[in-house]
C-alpha cells in the first residue's frame, strides 16, 4: 500500500511530504492516522493520540483520498491500495 502525505498552505514548509510504501493491502482509517503520525514526529504539531485514537488538532482539516477522515473513522471505512492524506490549515497566514 502506498501513503502520502501533503500538506498544504504554510504548514507545508513544516512538514513536507511523506511517502510510506507499507507491506499491507487494507487499514483501517484510525489505524492508517496512527502509522503516519509514528513515521513522522513533525505530525505532532496536527494530530494527538489519546486512548489509541487519533484526533485532528483545533485549526486543521484532514482528507484521506478527498473525504474528511471524521466521516470515515465514524464509517469504519478501510483503505485499500494508494491512500493521499491531505493536511489543510484553517488559519492562513494571507
Amino acid at each position: 500500500m502506498k501513503i502520502a502525505v501533503r500538506a498544504l498552505g504554510h504548514i507545508s514548509r513544516e512538514l513536507g511530504t511523506l511517502e510510506l510504501e507499507l507491506d499491507v493491502t487494507c487499514l483501517d482509517v484510525r489505524s492508517l492516522i496512527k502509522l503516519v503520525i509514528s513515521n513522522n514526529e513533525k505530525l505532532s504539531t496536527v494530530f494527538e493520540v489519546a486512548n489509541e485514537a487519533p484526533s485532528v488538532k483545533p485549526g486543521f482539516l484532514v482528507f484521506v483520498n478527498g473525504i474528511d477522515y471524521r466521516i470515515l473513522t465514524m464509517e469504519k471505512a478501510t483503505i485499500c491500495r494508494e491512500a493521499l492524506i491531505d493536511i489543510i490549515p484553517v488559519i492562513h497566514h494571507g
